[in-house]
């Protein structure tokens, strides 16, 4: 599938819409300079650059999209062009991986989560829309991913559940560390 002109449109103005966001998950999940940064759905990587500025030039955001390259390219921002679901190989194990609005998304999840715990990160930072929530912002209540499948998914792919978080725009953010 190719990119056309409208549809990186349609991914930036939806991105630009929520990146005041990319400044709560990094709240959430602990981000600070020199982090290593694992964006799983960057889209064009509006949050991504977000993470990028946040974690500094000692840090490193690797963002995976399987087609967009990142609108805001940054000297610490990397582009991955591949499928989430396959194997990430990545020079050192991310601190934190993030999986924001990409997993209602998916056709199997389970496959997405077994590709970043197979990357080694300390924690995930999984959130996206509440299917308890109206539906007047973002995706429609039946396509959202209920929190406690997502818990579920988190915890089968390995993960431990530390912290959980109602967040703005009808989201909820579940922070997980790496089983040891």
């Amino acid at each position: 599938m190719q990119n056309s002109p409208q549809r990186l449109e349609k991914f930036l103005s939806r991105q630009a819409r929520k990146r005041h966001l990319a400044h709560v998950w990094a709240a959430v999940a602990g981000l600070c300079p020199g982090m290593t940064i694992l964006d799983i759905g960057s889209g064009p990587g509006l949050l991504a650059a977000t993470y990028a500025a946040l974690t500094g030039p000692t840090g490193t955001v690797y963002a995976v999209e399987p087609i967009l390259a990142p609108a805001e390219p940054a000297r610490n921002l990397v582009h991955l062009a591949q499928d989430a679901t396959s194997p990430i190989t990545l020079p050192v194990p991310p601190d934190i991986a993030f999986l924001t609005d990409i997993l209602h998304h998916a056709k199997h999840p389970e496959a997405i989560l077994a590709a970043v715990h197979a990357t080694a990160p300390k924690k995930i930072l999984v959130a996206d829309y509440d299917a308890a929530q109206s539906g007047l912002i973002g995706a429609k209540p039946h396509r959202r991913l209920p929190r406690e499948t997502a818990k579920t998914l988190i915890e089968n792919a390995g993960f431990i559940l530390i912290a959980e978080h109602d967040a703005p725009d009808e989201h909820y953010a579940l922070l997980a560390i790496r089983k040891t």
